[in-house]
């Protein structure tokens, strides 16, 4: 009896034994759990910052291209604008009958001229800004020949 009370006993203290690494094992997991789930809680919160910030940028990157597009139209509408002018330079220069004097007409054309070197400048601010240069503007024809070539372009 005396000996199946001691094996007893052992058998106790080895249960108890197991019961404590077991329930150390149990805190350390739970803590590790909770550790996890704080990672967790930071990765979605990064996440969500991410999508909004990839938001915010696509929504400039769709405004910054428009407008690069309004001001390269401008930038052609005033091109062709001081094309078609510098024809009729030329032929007030030729036919010396025009109402308005020559140079009145150039110092016009120079304004335009003015206003695409601001717009191409903008133009190249927008571009730089987006990093889309070069990208936003057609690539001009090279069926113009000698004299009839803008020289401006």
């Amino acid at each position: 009896m005396e000996k199946q009370r001691s094996q007893l006993k052992a058998e106790l203290d080895d249960a108890r034994t197991q019961l404590e690494h077991v329930s150390k094992g149990k805190t350390s997991a739970d803590k590790l759990v909770k550790q996890l789930e704080s990672q967790l809680a930071e990765a979605a919160d990064k996440l969500d910052d991410a999508q909004r910030k990839t938001q915010e940028v696509e929504s400039s990157k769709s405004r910054l291209l428009s407008e690069n597009n309004e001001l390269t139209r401008q930038l052609e509408e005033a091109e062709s604008q001081v094309r078609g002018g510098i024809g009729g330079v030329c032929a007030c220069v030729r036919g010396y009958g025009c109402e308005m004097g020559w140079v009145d007409v150039l110092n016009r054309h120079t304004g335009k001229v003015k206003r695409i070197e601001r717009v191409r400048c903008e133009l190249r601010e927008g571009a730089r800004r987006t990093g889309l240069s070069g990208r936003a503007r057609p690539a001009k024809s090279n069926n113009l020949q000698g004299r009839d070539r803008d020289p401006l372009s």
